[in-house]
């Protein structure tokens, strides 16, 4: 699978693929960038534990997110359908930085379970919409553990091509799965269908 030389001189996508797959190509090996990203973490944590950073309950406070976010989403107004789609938005954004999926579910579900149960959905629902979005981008981390043999493949077509280009090629497909499965998800919603067997989205 050679390039063709006039790819980047197609449009603006076409191009804006081509800077990604050549800004991609320089990045780190997987397991690099997982310790950078992680020292990352430790470092921000630290900075805002020094700050004195915290979220506090309404009531006695003492420190609380869960609470203390549903109040606030609960006040800015935000319907069901906004709620659904942050979550996915989000999950999708952190699956670009996380390696593995049961860690990242361990992660988030402490906080967004009991958060949208408060804001009135079902656990069930919110895994639901959890793993649209975990699904959506997980042919574009870099921190993949699968990244590997996929650049294997590849370069057996193309000997040139490095993880850059493999994250070019996979965005208008992740792209299409996170529009067109949020978009079913929302349908879904609003036709209030169960999601399993006497289960449904919202808690009655």
């Amino acid at each position: 699978m050679g390039r063709d030389p006039g790819f980047e001189q197609r449009g603006p996508l076409s191009r804006a693929l081509g800077a990604l797959e050549r800004v991609g190509n320089r990045l780190p090996e997987p397991v690099t960038l997982f310790v950078l990203l992680a020292l990352l973490v430790v470092i921000a944590s630290a900075l805002a534990a020094r700050a004195g950073i915290q979220v506090l309950h309404p009531k006695d406070g003492t420190p609380s997110l869960v609470e203390s976010g549903a109040n606030f989403l609960k006040g800015m107004g935000f319907g069901e359908p906004v709620l659904m789609v942050g979550l996915v938005l989000v999950t999708a954004f952190l699956n670009l930085f996380t390696s593995s999926a049961s860690a990242r579910w361990a992660t988030m579900a402490p906080v967004f379970v009991p958060l949208f149960v408060l804001l009135g959905f079902t656990p069930e629902g919110t895994q639901l919409i959890y793993r649209i979005g975990d699904s959506s981008t997980n042919i574009i981390t870099p921190l993949t553990p699968y990244m590997r043999f996929i650049l294997a493949y590849v370069k057996r077509y193309d000997p040139a091509a490095g993880m850059g280009t493999v994250i070019a090629m996979m965005i208008p497909y992740s792209v299409a799965f996170l529009a067109s499965w949020t978009l079913l998800l929302l349908a879904w919603d609003a036709l209030r269908s169960p999601i399993g067997p006497g289960v449904l989205m919202h808690r009655r």
